[in-house]
């Protein structure tokens, strides 16, 4: 004779469907539920998917490093050459544009060169960013 309660029970058990159970390492771990992955697994994951992506299309990723290159380049010559115009039209005059600008490029280069000390490339190129700040410094106090 069946009751109904154990007719509900008998439904409910067979649409339940457990998941494998997890490697020994992995039961334990607080984050795992299920077959659930933690966000290291996860990120992990996207990396090598990313990776394998730009792999397929090498000639896609040199386009796309070698055009970033060329417009922050492009950016910095821009904003280097025509500054100087910019603050002369707002009535500053040569030597405190070479003072601005040697403070600007000498903040640069020192930030630089105390963030990216084992970083070789970087560090030449703050290096010659400090120094050409000092050359404008000179200039604004007609050193040089």
């Amino acid at each position: 004779m069946d009751t109904t309660l154990s007719r509900i029970h008998r439904s409910v058990t067979t649409w339940i469907v457990l998941p494998a159970p997890l490697p020994a390492k992995c039961r334990s771990h607080p984050l795992m539920i299920g077959k659930m992955t933690d966000p290291f697994t996860a990120a992990n994951t996207v990396r090598k998917k990313r990776t394998k992506w730009w792999r397929e299309h090498i000639a896609f990723a040199y386009l796309v490093v070698i055009g970033s290159f060329v417009v922050v380049f492009l950016i910095g010559h821009f904003i280097n050459w025509s500054l100087p115009r910019w603050l002369t039209a707002i009535g500053i005059s040569p030597s405190g544009i070479n003072l601005l600008l040697g403070i600007l490029w000498c903040a640069v280069g020192a930030w630089g060169i105390r963030t990216q000390r084992m970083n070789p490339p970087w560090l030449i190129l703050n290096t010659l960013c400090l120094l050409g700040g000092l050359l404008l410094l000179a200039r604004a106090f007609s050193f040089a």
